[in-house]
Order: C-alpha cells, then structure tokens, then sequence
C-alpha cells in the first residue's frame, strides 16, 4: 500500500515537472513569439468579461481549474459520464415536479445548484448540500408536526403499577404525543421513496453527478443524490418564495411519497384527477367506434329514418328511426349460432352489474346518493341510448364521488364529537357493518327475483324468439327489474317477521341466493361460447357488423368497471376480475370480484388505514401561514 501511495506521488511529481519545464523551454527557446504573443493577447479583464457572459452553471471559473490534473485515470471507462446540459430539459422536469409553472419558481441560476451534486466538478460550479440541507429539516419538522398533532393511535395505556402512591397529568391534547413511538419522519421520506419520486417525475435524469462506478449507480449512491435533490428543490423554493410556497410543495412531496399502490386510489388521489381516466375511456370508445365501425351502420341507420325497416316501428314519430336501429341490430345479433353464443357472454356480464348495481342500491351507506340507490333511470339511458358512455361519464363517477364523500362526511362527525380531527373512517368492525348491510333482510330476496323476471327471463325471450317484440321486452329490462323488485321486496316486508338490517356478506346463505343465478348463467354463457368457437361460424356480414359493434361496447364497459373496482378496492380485486374471467367468464368473475371488493373495503376500514386528505380547503390558501402544519 505504501509503495502504490509512493508511486502515485512520483508519477503527479514527474507530471507537474514536465509541466513547467515545458514552459520555460517555450519560454526561452521563443522570446520573440511570446513577447509578441504577450502584445496581441486578451487582457484579464476581457477575459473575466467574456466568461462573465456566459451563466455561472455552464462553466468551470478559470481560477478554480489547476494547470494539471493530479488524477490518475485507472479505468478510462468510469471517466465517461454525461450529464445534462438543456434548460429545456431542466424546466420540463421542473414542471413534472412542481406542477403547473413548476420552471418559474427558481431563477435560473438557483435551478442549477439544486440540481447539482458536490461529485460534479468537484464542486467547482457549486453543489445542493446546504439547500439540502435546509431542505431536509424543513421536511423533518412538519412531519414530526404532522404526527403530533394527528388523532391518537394508541388508546390502550399500560397499567401504571405505582398508581396508588402517584397521580400523573393527564389531558387529551397529549395523548397524540404516543404517535411518535410509532411514526417517524424517517418512516415517511425513506430513500427509497424519495428516489422513486425523482424517477418518476424525471428529476433524476437533470441532476448533475458523477457516479463513482457508472456501471453500478446504485453503488455509487444514486439514492442519497435523488434525496439530497429532492431536499434541496424544497430548501431552494422556501429561500426564493417563503414558507407559504413551500407548504405547498412539501405536502404534495410527502403525499407522493406516502403514495401505495394496495392503497384505495380514490382515497389518495382528488377526485379529479380519479375521474379522468372514465373521460379518455369514452373518447378513446368514440375513436374506436368511428375507426372500426363498418359503413353498415350508418347504412342501417339510414334504412331506418328512410321508414323502410321495420314500418310498424320506423313510423313512430321522433322516437320511430333510433328504436328501429336498435331493434335490427340486435335482430341481426341474434341472427346466427355464432352470434348468440358471443351475446350471452355479454349479457350474462350484464346481469351480473345488474346485480352488484342492485346490491349497492340497497346498503345503507348508499342511500344519500340519488344515483346509486335509484338505478333505473341510468340503467334505461345506459341500455336506450349512451352505452358505455353512461358508464364511463355517470354511473362509475357518481360510485366514486359517493365513496369520497362517505369518508368526508365520516371525518366530520367524528371531527365534531371528539373536537379532533380523525383520519379512520371507521371505528370498528361492527359500526363498518352496520353501514353497509342492507336496511331490510327483503333485499335478499328481491334483488334475484328481478334480476331473474325482469333480466334473465327477457334475455332468454330475445335470443330464443329473435324477434322484434322480444328485443323491444329487453330493452327496457330496467323498468321490469324495478317493478318486480318493489312488488317483492312489499312482500317480503309483510311477510318477513325479523326484518332488520343485514350485512350480506356476513350470511353466506344470502350470497349464495343473491349471486348465484348471474354466477351459473355466465358459466353457462361461457362454457357456450367456447363449445361454439370449435363449430363453423355461420354469420353473414351484417351479423358480425352488429356483434363488432356490440363487443366494442361491451369492451369499454368492461374497462371502466375494472378502473372502477381497482380504484375502490386496490390492485387485489382488479386482479381477480382480470383473472376469473379467463376460466369462469365476465359475470362470474364480477360476482367474485365483488366479494373481494367488500372484504378489502371493509379490511381497510376496520384495520384504521389513514389516507392523505386531498385538497380539503378547495384550493384555499388564505388560512396558510407559517404556524401552519404542511402536512395537515
């Protein structure tokens, strides 16, 4: 080891003479050029003055550079190191990070150094470690608020053995104290968090460093230079523009970072920005329609406003053309073998959303939303006239909005018994089932009797008899499901002596009546098709129309309830639902799926799971001020 250090420090020795011996023999050999040099070279001044032009992050300061360089390079490949160099770049990933007009928060020159690791340069063009620095503690102290002044999570107190002989203070507004045995800030900005937040925003593609190994970044400390960046962008944006500014970015820094993927979305996420996926759903629907869809249709369509199809309903006035349309092209569904094994898969799914949509109506907590506890009216427009549509734009967002507004209503009250504020949603397990079970035990047996008579028995009718009438009896299904569901459940009610609340998923009995005709009949639909797809397809052109166009609907309606159940429940049940409808088809698999949806809303409830609030103040800044917890 001795003797590498010795050599080292001959070889830097050998250099550096070289160096300056060079020099003077230049110097000695050519007195005239260097006096003539001298005369027509740049004076200091104007040299400082050229550099000065040029920003201070692009170059190395003259008086910073050494004459040699004292490195030995061992491996030339770890020389090799590109960083970036583009403003541009630079102020995209800003924006990625900050938001909106996320690149005019900073000057220019402080974007630069908090972007910039002390192993670029060596340092020579200045480095983040103080905003980091600042950064970091501005973090760690509104976290360590936050935990403080959260709602007590401990409420069980170990037994003071020395009680008799002493009387210790106690006051509620301490308790909240206990939290910190549990939470810490390091618990919430983790490196590996904090480096997965600079990957995904593109931060980590604009800090400027130099990797001791680049073949092993990890190695080289990729994760504390992603943290320091973080840290120092938020020291940086509380020494430019004040606490207030900072606040916001340190809560939205802290959510993305608390951010889980088995988490419930709509919990995490604010509304908005949950419901647009369902919006690119029904345009990406519009595209598709308009791209595959066959000329056809729009031929069909014509035949019918033309009073030519179906006279006995074209003639209808206002109503006669669209009715016509829909009527032939489900008469042209149904036309082949082919074609009714693909529609009973489709409608098999459809009874069994009939039966979930059926089943939430009835839950207790669902009763304030006129949209959920009154299905009919969306159902007829879904199945009339929008479609996919009225899933993507009403159904679906009215579920989600209700499930946020549950949860903030829920924290209200409790805000107001308690004068804290609370992050659980619910209390235990019995006060989640209470909420969620059914207002009356009728329910259990009205919702398969109408999805039965009023779904089952019309779908039957339709791909059976294949005529106009039949197809008119389904199409307004909805009307007949809840006519059917009013007459029973008045029954049942007069009939049933214990008529209280039930909590379905709690009987299994009661599972098994309410899913179990949707359940065997997509098993049944299901095993059809696949019996057919072996058999010769026997559909002529306008037949496969009308099915391309049915699928593609039924495609999208698909999509947005799988969004839906992953954005509700979390990654479990979506993967259910992809993966039961492979071997079980579409309706049993939602069936399922929707039991596991249960069990995870529930699981989340009773376990006490805190989800960030979102946007609570309407975007309200005036209460801000800098005794203001950020993370409140």
């Amino acid at each position: 080891m001795a003797l590498n250090t010795s050599r080292s420090t001959v070889s830097v020795s050998l250099q550096a003479l070289r160096h300056y011996r060079g020099q003077n023999v230049c110097s000695v050999a050519t007195p005239l050029a260097s006096t003539s040099s001298r005369t027509f070279a740049t004076s200091p001044s104007r040299l400082s003055e050229s550099a000065a032009e040029a920003p201070r992050w692009s170059y190395t300061p003259e008086q910073m550079k050494a004459p040699f360089s004292p490195h030995i390079i061992m491996d030339p490949t770890r020389s090799r190191w590109h960083v970036n160099a583009d403003p541009k770049k630079l102020d995209d990933a800003l924006r990625s990070f900050f938001g909106r007009d996320g690149d005019r928060l900073l000057p220019e020159e402080l974007k630069w150094l908090a972007v910039t690791h002390k192993s670029f340069d060596q340092g020579r063009r200045g480095f983040n470690d103080r905003l980091a620095f600042l950064g970091r503690q501005i973090c760690v102290r509104e976290a360590m608020e936050s935990i403080i002044t959260s709602p007590p999570k401990y409420n069980n107190i170990a037994a003071d053995t020395y009680a008799e002989k002493r009387q210790p203070f106690e006051d509620p507004a301490l308790r909240s104290l206990d939290n910190l045995s549990g939470d810490q800030p390091s618990d919430i900005f983790t490196l590996e968090r904090l480096t997965k937040l600079a990957v995904d925003t593109g931060l980590s593609e604009v800090v400027r460093w130099k990797p001791r190994m680049p073949e092993n970044q990890v190695g080289s400390g990729l994760n504390t230079v992603m943290c320091g960046a973080v840290y120092s962008l938020v020291g940086a944006v509380a020494l430019q523009n004040g606490g207030k500014a900072a606040s916001r970015i340190e809560a939205e820094t802290s959510q993305m970072a608390r951010f889980q993927i088995n988490l419930p979305l709509v919990h995490q996420v604010p509304i908005q920005y949950v419901l647009i996926i369902p919006v690119l759903i029904s345009v990406l629907a519009t595209l598709t329609l308009t791209i595959h869809g066959d000329v056809n249709i729009p031929l069909l369509y014509s035949q019918c406003h033309a009073r030519s199809r179906l006279p006995e309903i074209s003639h209808i006035p206002v109503l006669g053309a669209p009715a016509c349309f829909l009527v032939s092209t489900f008469m042209f569904a149904t036309a082949s073998m082919h074609g009714i094994a693909q529609l009973s898969v489709v409608l098999a799914f459809l009874g069994a959303l009939l039966t979930v949509c059926r089943v939430e109506a009835a839950r207790a907590c669902n009763r304030l939303s006129w949209n959920i506890h009154f299905p009919t009216l969306s159902w007829l427009v879904f199945n009339l006239v929008g479609g996919t549509f009225v899933w993507d734009l009403w159904i679906v967002p009215a579920f989600l909005k209700h499930a946020k507004d549950v949860r903030v209503q829920r924290i209200k009250r409790d805000a107001l018994e308690t004068q804290q504020p609370s992050g659980n949603l619910f209390d235990d397990e019995e006060q989640v089932m209470l909420e969620r079970s059914f207002n009356t035990k009728a329910e259990v047996y009205a919702i398969p009797i109408a999805v039965a008579i009023g779904f089952i028995v019309p779908s039957v009718l339709m791909l059976t008899l294949k005529d106009a009438a039949s197809i008119i009896v389904w199409l307004l299904f909805p009307l007949w499901v809840a006519i059917v569901h009013w007459v029973v459940k008045f029954a049942a009610v007069k009939l049933i002596t214990d008529n209280g609340p039930l909590y379905l998923e709690s009987h299994p009995l009661s599972v098994a009546l309410v899913y179990a005709l949707p359940f065997v009949a997509s098993l049944l639909a299901h095993a059809f098709l696949i019996w057919n797809l072996f058999c010769k397809d026997d559909s002529r052109r306008m037949t496969l129309t009308a099915l391309n166009f049915i699928k593609i609907d039924f495609a999208f309606i698909a999509a947005t309830v799988l969004y839906w159940v992953f954005v509700e429940s979390g990654i479990v049940p979506a993967v259910v639902m992809v993966v039961f409808s492979v071997f079980l088809g579409p309706g049993a698999a939602l069936c399922l799926t929707w039991l596991v949806r249960e069990k995870a809303i529930c699981t989340f409830a009773n376990s006490g799971e805190e989800y960030e609030s979102d946007n609570e103040t309407d975007g309200d800044d005036s209460t801000v001020h800098e005794d203001t917890p950020l993370l409140n």
